[in-house]
């Protein structure tokens, strides 16, 4: 059975999850319960070069900034879409050189206004040099501003509803600045289906009324967030807890072992890979000192095909039983909680 990460003892699910923080024998023993590169032109100038190139692209960013997100036009494109499986889609968008160069176009001049190129005053760099020497990382910046209006734009154009992340890396798709741009993923939809005629269908809504009794056993749920635990002297009793040791055992071969272990005596003991059903009924009476030794039911889906579904024993050598103390509802706790009453509280006991 493999380890895995200890579990919150005092949960209120249907069956009680240990507490451990023993580490988990390998294999088949239980677990616990539950980059701007540019060419200088001259020797010895790559460094200016490579500062110069930075800079002109910050005063890109910083010009699209200003304009792109309010004026930004929508992307002309082509979207074919295939069946690739039950409730997948192969979509495979392509968008024309005609727009690269539009946008390409776009950017350069946006440069030019105040572009860093050694040998020249800002802004007064030929064109052609700039698009030389920065062509690269405009072309980058290019690729992930289109790939993010595509994909926004594919929700409507496409009609499809996806129901996890396009299987595309962005990396891996390069765009040539000689023809169209074009890029491919796989995407799972949600089923398409015909819905049935149900206007004019009766159904019966469940009702269930509340009593008190319920509202009570909620209150005490939600006052033990707040409770302290106190040792007790005498036998377990159900709804305590106990702080104990566990032996798992397969015969004379020992699968794994819990120290230190606290649990509450609920119906059921849940471990991450087995169960011990009437764990309860199993255990109450036991004082500290004293030892129990019960059946656990190993889970069906274990890696160790021997250990599948199998029942093996679990030994509680118990230490010291605690109880909840549970705090008392008084005018001072219910203002410390943001009520003004009893009542207050046990509606809003009611309401959750």
């Amino acid at each position: 059975m493999p380890d895995e990460t200890k579990p919150d003892p005092t949960s209120e699910s249907p069956g009680t999850q240990p507490e451990t923080g023993g580490e988990a024998a390998a294999g088949k023993t239980p677990s616990g319960p539950s980059s701007s590169e540019a060419s200088a032109g001259q020797a010895g100038e790559t460094a200016e070069a490579r500062h110069s190139s930075e800079t002109a692209l910050a005063t890109a960013d910083g010009d699209e900034g200003k304009t792109g997100e309010e004026e930004q036009l929508p992307l002309e494109q082509e979207v074919e879409v295939q069946d690739a499986g039950p409730c997948r889609k192969h979509v495979r968008v392509t968008i024309p050189l005609s727009e690269i160069q539009k946008r390409l176009d776009q950017k350069f001049t946006e440069m030019m206004v105040d572009a860093v190129v050694p040998g020249y005053r800002p802004g007064k760099a030929p064109r052609r040099l700039i698009e030389k020497r920065f062509r690269k990382e405009v072309a980058d910046q290019l690729k992930a501003e289109l790939l993010l209006q595509s994909l926004e734009q594919l929700e409507d154009q496409a009609k499809i509803n996806p129901i996890s992340q396009p299987d595309l890396d962005p990396f891996s798709v390069d765009m040539p600045l000689d023809g169209p741009f074009v890029y491919e993923f796989d995407v799972e939809v949600a089923p398409e289906f015909e819905l049935p005629q149900y206007k004019g269908l009766k159904l019966k809504r469940p009702v269930r009324e509340f009593m008190e009794s319920d509202i009570d056993k909620a209150l005490k749920r939600f006052l033990a967030r707040f409770g302290r635990f106190e040792e007790k002297d005498g036998p377990a009793e159900v709804g305590d807890y106990i702080v104990t040791d566990i032996i798992v055992r397969d015969g004379d071969e020992e699968l794994r072992r819990f120290d230190d272990v606290k649990v509450r005596l609920d119906n059921q003991l849940v471990f991450r890979d087995g169960t011990i059903n009437d764990f309860a009924d199993k255990i109450k009476g036991v004082r500290a000192g004293e030892t129990r030794e019960v059946d656990l039911e190993l889970a069906s889906n274990l890696s160790n095909p021997d250990l599948q579904g199998k029942t093996v024993r679990a030994l509680f050598r118990v230490k010291r039983i605690e109880q909840m103390n549970l705090p008392e509802v008084k005018q001072e706790f219910l203002e410390s909680m943001g009520f003004e009453g009893d009542d207050e509280l046990r509606e809003f006991i009611l309401q959750g």
